[in-house]
């Protein structure tokens, strides 16, 4: 009987552990991350605010308030994929990591990629069609939803650069 709670335990452990609860990514996710993860002590990305700030200073944001959502996704190559959505702008940036600070920092405004929803998303993946600045709306959603579920929030206030 011992073994036997024992046996139950192990499983509701292996259940529930971490490993396991980072595989519940949305279907439009393909191929899977292994996890998420979060920038903030990561050498090439750092605390998010930081970037948040400069984007908004660098596109004249700043004088209202903002609202920003932080995820990042770990890949088996050891590659890391941080996104970044504004939400008042309705956005979907993917930060460029650098390990120089000052280019670390800036790498909102040079974003790798910048999905804007009206502009940059498409029905279908057929209709992508080979474009690399162009997404599907389902894996913009799915990524915003899953950065509301998974991810760090900022609300920023305005500020004078």
């Amino acid at each position: 009987m011992k073994q036997l709670v024992h046996l139950f335990c192990f499983f509701l452990l292996v259940l529930v552990s971490p490993a396991q609860a980072t595989d519940n990514f949305p279907p439009e996710f393909d191929p899977k991350p292994l996890k998420r993860t979060l920038p903030d002590n990561d050498p090439y990305y750092g605390p998010p605010e930081v970037a948040i700030r400069k984007l908004l200073s660098s596109e004249k944001k700043n004088r209202g308030t903002n609202h920003f959502c932080v995820v990042g996704y770990a890949w088996p190559n050891n590659g890391l994929d941080i996104w970044v959505y504004w939400a008042d702008e309705k956005r979907l940036l993917q930060w460029r990591g650098f390990s120089d600070r000052k280019r670390r920092e800036a790498g909102l405004i040079t974003a790798q990629a910048d999905f804007a929803l009206e502009e940059n998303t498409v029905a279908t993946p057929n209709d992508i069609n080979g474009r690399n600045d162009v997404v599907t709306r389902a894996w913009w959603y799915a990524v915003v939803n899953d950065c509301a579920a998974h991810g760090e929030h900022f609300t920023i206030k305005p500020f004078k650069p």
